[in-house]
């Protein structure tokens, strides 16, 4: 029997989607995964897993591919790592395919996830509130930037729902993203295709959409990633300041 769906976000766990290639790092961090990248001193994980023990997370389980006995080994030497768990990809499953395998592996009927290469500061507990008003399906975090063309840009009506995605390029002015965070039902696998490697974002978000079930909720603070070594470069300074500023 499946676990009732957790109405405290203290009881939810937060899947952190970490088993990317990191090409585009390869020139600055080859062979290594992106969740270990170091930021003024420290590996990213422990940055971004203390800033959402802040936000009230409890629970984490890492979804994880290239380098994942680096990660375990590295889980395993924290004195908090009974807060943690992992699922390993054999293969690339991509966003969509993480999150079904791990759908299969949980009795989690409703769980929080977030890209494991960026952070962005949002309510959690407001997300969470407005998700159960919304009776939605699926909530995605949004967060402001500048120049959208590096990201692809969300468009939504009334009350942040959302009607469709435009991809990355369409767009080069100022826009609301897609910030790598979800709030997720299991009752959204239904749109999961039967293949076991898919995109969350490019196969199951419009369909969500298509039914009025999809929600964006707006961020608290800028979108910082990792995923590139000017990004890498970036987030040296800034990744400390907006954690600090939470």
């Amino acid at each position: 029997m499946r676990k009732k769906a957790n109405d405290n976000i203290l009881d939810i766990e937060l899947l952190v989607l970490s088993g990317g290639q990191g090409t585009r790092l390869a020139s600055v961090w080859a062979d290594k995964p992106k969740v270990l990248a170091p930021i003024a001193g420290r590996p990213y994980f422990d940055w971004y897993v203390e800033a959402m023990q802040g936000e009230g997370f409890q629970r984490f389980c890492f979804l994880l591919g290239m380098g994942a006995d680096q990660v375990v080994d590295h889980i395993s030497n924290r004195s908090d790592r009974g807060s943690f768990r992992y699922l390993v990809e054999d293969r690339p499953l991509g966003t969509g395919g993480a999150i079904k395998n791990a759908f299969l592996a949980m009795d989690e009927e409703r769980v929080f996830v977030a890209n494991g290469d960026s952070y962005c500061r949002f309510d959690y507990g407001a997300m969470f509130r407005n998700h159960l008003e919304m009776n939605a399906d699926c909530t995605i975090g949004l967060a402001y930037v500048d120049d959208s063309s590096d990201y692809g840009s969300v468009e939504f009506g009334d009350n942040l729902r959302v009607k469709g995605f435009n991809e990355k390029g369409d767009r080069t002015d100022g826009s609301f993203v897609n910030a790598g965070v979800y709030l997720l039902e299991r009752r959204c696998s239904r749109f999961f295709p039967k293949n076991d490697s898919f995109s969350l974002e490019r196969e199951v978000f419009q369909n969500i959409s298509d039914e009025g079930r999809l929600f964006g909720y707006k961020s608290e603070g800028d979108l910082l990633d990792i995923g590139t070594p000017d990004r890498l470069s970036a987030a040296q300074s800034e990744l400390a300041r907006l954690i600090t500023e939470r």
